[in-house]
């Protein structure tokens, strides 16, 4: 069967549509591996974060999901399928539902970021020095972000690392030490010293040293992320609004096109 007139103009509409939808499937996929690949140093083997981990699964499921629908409504689309389109509406709608729900869910739990950001935080301070993997990830922060701490250089005062000194740099009660990695002057230097890096728990910390804590850092990176999600789950619910009902327009032209015929 070939429509012709408006529904023929509304068929390649609705196969555009698609073309559309299935591209979009596609960005989340590979921003979603990007997402587990290039953040898996920060957040791996932290237990306070794996819903982060869990997060970028979903949005991986939710990218193939997104183009094997996409692809079924363009052959729907192309071939004049109103079961297919049918279908096509179907699981169009039940995605639409789940993101409409999921962005509720994650806007009304936004505000538990930060206490989430700041247990991890403390979690990998606790495990530094002991857990290979806590102490890269923590390095890594630290290094590209130029902070120290969770709200400063203080945070390692009762931690295990900061508090087991070397015998003749400063061990006695009063002072503790951050990591090489909370350091300003380059890492082999004498500035970043175990010396340098041995600081009075009552006095000022040094230039030397990066004042700043990681928490402020680290939110807004991972808020700059999240508002990139929800831009494109905003982008992408429009489309499938609109697709449904083109596609749905489309079904109903076909089917009025068929009774004509026949």
């Amino acid at each position: 069967m070939s429509l012709n007139g408006c529904p023929a103009c509304l068929k390649w509409v609705v196969l555009v549509f698609n073309l559309i939808f299935w591209l979009a499937g596609v960005s989340i996929l590979l921003l979603a591996i990007y997402l587990r690949l290039d953040y898996a140093k920060y957040v791996q083997d932290n237990p306070h974060l794996e819903n982060y981990m869990t997060g970028t699964y979903v949005l991986m499921a939710a990218g193939s999901i997104m183009s094997v629908i996409g692809f079924f409504g363009c052959c729907g689309a192309y071939r004049e399928s109103p079961c297919m389109l049918g279908t096509f509406f179907a699981l169009l709608f039940v995605i639409f539902a789940a993101e409409v729900s999921a962005g509720v869910w994650a806007f009304m739990r936004q505000e538990d970021l930060q206490s989430i950001i700041d247990r991890a935080l403390q979690y990998t301070i606790e495990n530094y020095g002991v857990d290979a993997v806590q102490t890269e990830a923590l390095d890594v922060i630290q290094r590209e972000v130029m902070c120290c701490g969770i709200r400063g250089p203080q945070d390692w005062r009762d931690s295990r690392y900061g508090t087991t000194l070397d015998v003749g740099v400063a061990g006695k009660a009063g002072y503790y030490r951050v990591p090489k990695s909370c350091c300003s002057a380059p890492e082999n230097s004498v500035l970043c010293s175990e010396e340098s890096r041995t600081l009075a728990i009552l006095s000022p910390v040094l230039k030397t040293i990066h004042s700043e804590g990681c928490r402020k850092a680290v939110h807004d990176h991972l808020n700059e992320f999240l508002n990139v999600i929800a831009a494109i789950g905003i982008g992408i619910s429009i489309i499938e609004l609109l697709g449904m009902i083109l596609s749905l327009v489309l079904c109903c032209a076909i089917r009025r096109e068929s009774t004509y015929k026949h």
